[in-house]
């Protein structure tokens, strides 16, 4: 009997050192520092909206949507950027994709939206990364994004599989990059 073939079909991603991995404490300094911005962009917006309303009527409106713009945009570009938000500049942290890639603003809005939309909360998403091997949240896995140190260098290459978890009554599914362990990667790199 022949040996069943390695499923590649989801190609290879990177890994990190553990240490490179952001972890609770951080993440809590990124969403501080990163909600203040938001907060600071939503009154300014709403002040510029009403003293503008005063000279030009009523053009409140466009100053919420201006507003709302520059959170997505803050909140997914520039968050993948080599700028950066101000929360990931403060603890030195940078957003990639799996493969070591900047992610794409339409990953990084599915990554936004699994808050807003559900189904994690702050809580369980944040509670995660103290039990997640690379530190990482609930929506860093199903978005395929890790948060680490902004001058860490992937360590290893490993095929991407599905890793499934049932947790608090959910059954989870979402890509993760197997490790080479020391002896298998010797075995490896042995003619």
């Amino acid at each position: 009997m022949s040996p069943r073939p390695r499923d590649t079909s989801l190609g290879s991603g990177v890994y990190f050192k553990s240490e490179d991995y952001i972890g609770l404490g951080k993440r809590l300094v990124i969403l501080v520092v990163d909600l203040l911005v938001v907060a600071a962009s939503i009154v300014s917006s709403l002040l510029m909206g009403v003293i503008a309303s005063l000279f030009f009527g009523d053009v409140e409106p466009l100053f919420v949507l201006a507003c709302l713009i520059w959170i997505w945009l803050y909140l997914t570009a520039i968050k993948a950027s080599p700028t950066r938000t101000l929360g990931y500049r403060a603890v030195g942290a940078k957003i990639i994709t799996l493969r070591g890639e900047q992610p794409s603003t339409f990953r990084m809005t599915l990554r936004s939206s699994l808050w807003i939309l559900g189904p994690f909360n702050l809580f369980y998403d944040l509670l995660w990364t103290t039990v997640d091997d690379e530190s990482q949240t609930l929506r860093d896995r199903f978005a395929g994004t890790y948060v680490v140190k902004a001058g860490a260098e992937p360590i290893g290459k490993g095929e991407i599989h599905i890793a499934r978890y049932t947790v608090l009554g959910y059954n989870f599914a979402y890509e993760h990059v197997s490790h080479i362990r020391p002896k298998a990667q010797a075995a490896q790199l042995a003619p």
